[in-house]
Formats: C-alpha cells, sequence, structure tokens
C-alpha cells in the first residue's frame, strides 16, 4: 500500500469524480442504458461497475478468470 493513501480516513460511500475515456461503443450502450432506465449517467455507470465487481468476485470466487 502507499503511504499517501490511508483508507482508515476515507468514507468508502462518499463519491469521488473521476474523467475516464470510453470507446464510443461503450459509451452508447451506456447511454442507452440510461435512456432505459431512466437513471443518470452517473447512476449508471455506478450500477454498471457495481455489476461487473459482483460478476468479477464470483469469478474468482469459482477460480475462474474475467477479462
Amino acid at each position: 500500500m502507499h503511504d499517501w493513501i490511508d483508507i482508515t480516513d476515507v468514507d468508502m460511500d462518499e463519491t469521488r469524480e473521476v474523467k475516464v475515456r470510453l470507446p464510443v461503443h461503450q459509451l452508447m450502450r451506456l447511454h442507452g442504458l440510461k435512456l432505459m432506465r431512466g437513471q443518470s449517467l452517473s447512476s449508471t455507470v455506478q450500477s454498471a461497475l457495481d455489476a461487473w465487481f459482483a460478476a468479477a468476485e464470483a469469478a474468482e470466487k469459482d477460480g475462474s478468470r474475467r477479462e
């Protein structure tokens, strides 16, 4: 762990802003989900990441690997 990261003093439910670059096809899929679900883009991205991490953790427990 880096000495500049002190997670003991961080509210893990606090939101932080990040800037990312995505391929256009992924941005279009996120935008489509946003429209279908009536959510903000931030909520859509959070839902997508939650689902990806849950699947990755399940795959790790099963011994398989998700890329």
